[in-house]
């Protein structure tokens, strides 16, 4: 079984940003990945791995209310999504539930640790699974949009679109038939065909395979699970036993379960626990035969959760001390068994408990066997007939809610219908207005708008050929440019011996390296301004122009184009000094030489280094 852990580490559900999650893959009985990923990815690594479990302390860490069914509806349909700590009513902190089965976790362990603690938890059964679909698909098929437009006759474009849908569900009753799949149709019949269709069928999503969701011009397929309301906690591995109980109410209560053999089976505490929390805590058991009390007379709580789940009250004779109870609780258990002084007390309730009724446990559980067989006959007895007349009730019910939806979806449907030609004939009736206007306001003008054509047709023209002669002295201009920026690299030279000429190379790219081969010539010195970004064969192509030395700051580059370009000399620009002038740059001829040659040097040594080594290598074998 393959079981991801997982556990928030950073952000919150609720925020604008994602939040990031620690998770863990258990396969078997080892951990085979760890990672700290975002929502996103969380959602991806799902999908490609499939795991049979999804295991949290904490459910709405991964989905809040308004997205709860898209989360469900992503998961594969193998994945099961597990609260190990409890359900939606009681929830235990989680390094507790991990001690209690002898997991180590500290209460403030990390992220990891936690993530790490749910997988291992998941797998040993403990937890909820948490389930919100019942079982089950509706295929609904029906109009793509609302009958009114496209551009033919409503009538003919109606009949079109009522026969496609009618032609759809047959196609997916023929599917459903071809692959034995049991189905309830309900349909809303139209003039020549069907306005909609809705199949109800009870089987996997991959039995579906074939009968795709589509959503076109004409008709629209929706395939969506049936869903229950709210969220249904089922336990992973539900409790046979039978129990005695010992509670210890107040602000906080505490809760111990001990089995009829004395073994602690759960223990828990928490703030304002109500009635309804503690007996939903409990009804997972097959019977509670005892609840038990620290203090006499029994407070009005521990009564009331006796009474309601009919089972035996038990008080000592006076309450117990701090100290007889410490001493019960050490007698039968360590301190790592319970965490605070309400969940000793309750303890120590049930043992005094369970040692008080030890002998007379087994008349009670056979007492309650009796008492279960003869409900379970009772209710065998009145089942059948009841279980018929709510069936066609619900059936009856079913049917007039299903007739009235259908009927409502056609009202709204007709409403809108109406609600278009409404606005048709309103456009309808502006645009003959508007026509109607304009014909008697051209034939007023039909001389002044031919003689106004006229005029746009020799300004248009005027217009081209402004337009060419601007393109034409565009070229001039950048063509006087390159001149002008020549001559002054040329006087450049003439006036100073001191400084190097240095191309400039915006960014890294095919488009700029043309641009440079205009102007430039081998052994020229290029500067790269932009380093990020560039391939292998961006950076070839710079190499074909053989410069002399690069200046660019290589750690910004791709790996690849880093990787062409140390076969030249490549300098960064934090070492020397580069003044703009115009379209280029110059650099100080002494710095710039000095440069290259280290650079060289550094090769050559090198290549001697790597030479030595190959060699002492090569003799060492040798000698072998």
């Amino acid at each position: 079984m393959r079981i991801l852990g997982v556990d928030i580490a950073s952000g919150s559900i609720n925020s604008k940003t994602e939040p990031k999650y620690s998770i863990v893959l258990l396969d078997g009985n080892r951990f085979v990945y760890r990672d700290e990923v975002t929502r996103s990815k969380l959602m991806s690594i799902v999908k490609e791995l499939k795991p049979d479990r999804i295991a949290c302390d904490n459910i709405f860490e991964l989905f809040n209310k308004k997205n709860m069914f898209e989360f469900f509806s992503f998961l594969p349909e193998e994945t099961k999504l597990i609260q190990v700590n409890g359900n939606l009513n009681v929830q235990e902190p989680l390094h507790i539930v991990a001690r209690r089965n002898g997991i180590p976790l500290s209460a403030k362990a990390s992220s990891m640790e936690e993530a790490e603690a749910c997988a291992l938890l998941g797998s040993k059964n403990v937890g909820y699974e948490v389930s919100l679909f019942e079982g089950g698909y509706y295929i609904v098929v029906s109009r793509g949009r609302s009958v009114g437009k496209g551009g033919q006759s409503q009538d003919r474009y109606r009949r079109r679109i009522h026969a496609m849908v009618a032609f759809t569900v047959r196609e997916i009753e023929d599917k459903l038939k071809e692959k034995g799949i049991k189905y309830k149709l309900r349909v809303v019949k139209a003039d020549h065909g069907l306005s909609r269709g809705s199949f109800f069928v009870e089987c996997k999503r991959s039995e579906l395979y074939g009968i795709k969701k589509r959503k076109g011009p004409d008709v629209q397929v929706k395939i969506i699970p049936k869903h229950r309301r709210k969220l249904k906690f089922i336990p992973l591995c539900r409790e046979k036993e039978m129990v005695i109980v010992g509670i210890d109410p107040g602000t906080t209560t505490g809760v111990a379960v001990l089995d009829i053999k004395g073994r602690l089976l759960e223990i828990t505490s928490g703030k304002n626990f109500s009635l309804d929390k503690v007996i939903s805590l409990l009804m997972k058991y097959k019977k509670v035969l005892i609840v038990a009390s620290d203090v006499s007379p029994a407070p009005k709580f521990v009564e009331k959760v006796s009474s309601s789940l009919n089972a035996l009250l038990c008080t000592p004779f006076q309450s117990l001390s701090i100290d007889e109870k410490n001493s019960l609780v050490s007698r039968y258990f360590s301190k790592d068994s319970y965490s605070n002084a309400h969940e000793r007390d309750a303890l120590a309730a049930a043992i005094k408990a369970y040692r008080k009724y030890k002998m007379k446990i087994p008349e009670l559980e056979r007492k309650f066997k009796i008492n279960e067989k003869k409900i379970v006959n009772n209710v065998n007895k009145y089942k059948p007939e009841k279980n018929q007349k709510n069936k066609e009730k619900k059936e009856r019910n079913n049917k007039q809610k299903e007739l009235i939806r259908s009927l409502k979806e056609e009202i709204e449907l007709l409403k809108k219908e109406r609600e278009e030609l409404k606005r048709t004939i309103l456009e309808k009736d502006r645009i003959i207005k508007e026509l109607e206007r304009k014909i008697e306001e051209l034939k007023d003008e039909v001389y002044l708008k031919i003689r106004k054509e006229r005029e746009i047709e020799i300004k248009n023209k005027k217009i081209r050929q402004l337009s060419e002669k601007l393109i034409k002295e565009k070229l001039l201009r950048e063509k006087i440019q390159r001149k002008l920026n020549e001559l002054r690299r040329q006087r450049l030279i003439e006036f100073s011996d001191s400084f190097f000429i240095v191309k400039i190379l915006s960014k890294l790219s095919k488009e700029e390296i043309q641009k440079l081969k205009k102007e430039f010539k081998e052994g020229d010195v290029v500067y790269i301004v932009d380093s990020h970004g560039g391939g292998k064969s961006v950076a070839e192509e710079l190499l074909r122009l053989r410069p002399k030395a690069i200046i660019a700051e290589l750690e910004k580059m791709s790996h690849l184009a880093r990787e062409v370009l140390n076969q030249a000399i490549v300098i960064s620009p934090h070492a020397v000094e580069i003044r703009m002038i115009g379209g280029f740059g110059i650099v100080e001829k002494d710095i710039l030489e000095n440069l290259i040659e280290n650079e060289k040097k550094k090769r050559l040594e090198k290549v001697i280094s790597e030479y030595r080594l190959k060699r002492i290598r090569k003799f060492s074998s040798l000698d072998r």
